[in-house]
């Protein structure tokens, strides 16, 4: 038996979002060439998750959505709530101080890779951010799809934006 620095350790591969009370709202489309969740080439289409506690994982507050699971699915991008509301309903709100406020990605430049792949396919353009792409997607996702919840937010402007990559959880 190997001890000390050459010990190996056995780890269960499981999602970050496992370790926090969350409900899955829904999924994105992404049918990328390249493996998107970790160890499966066939899933084309990433969870969408309200966090009903905070993280220091993704510096997210309870009511803030992911986009991913973490190690162990797919890479996450954390979305603010209602903020992210805000910021693409309200043409006039600019209260935070940097985008990292609004919304932070947490995948490596080759799952970017990946990712990118799949949304070009589905409307992204790459002179967008992709980050702030797939956040105006889910927020209109959000509005549409959960109004009791997101409404309250919107007011009386309207979002003109087809969120035709995302579906509801059975």
């Amino acid at each position: 038996m190997l001890h000390g620095k050459f010990s190996r350790q056995v780890h269960v591969l499981m999602s970050e979002i496992d370790q926090l009370n969350h409900k899955c709202l829904g999924f994105i489309r992404c049918p990328s060439s390249y493996e998107i969740i970790f160890s499966n080439a066939s899933i084309k289409e990433i969870p969408v998750y309200l966090l009903k506690d905070s993280s220091e994982i993704w510096n997210a507050k309870c009511g803030d959505v992911l986009v991913g699971g973490g190690r162990g699915e797919s890479a996450a991008l954390r979305i603010s709530i209602p903020e992210n509301i805000f910021f693409f309903i309200h043409a006039d709100w600019d209260d935070f101080e940097e985008i990292d406020d609004l919304f932070k990605a947490f995948w490596s430049p080759t799952e970017a890779f990946a990712f990118g792949d799949g949304y070009r396919k589905v409307g992204w353009n790459v002179s967008q951010s992709m980050e702030s792409w797939v956040t105006e997607q889910v927020v209109a996702f959000l509005i549409s799809a959960y109004p009791e919840r997101y409404l309250k937010y919107v007011g009386d402007e309207k979002m003109e934006l087809n969120n035709h990559i995302c579906r509801l959880a059975p």
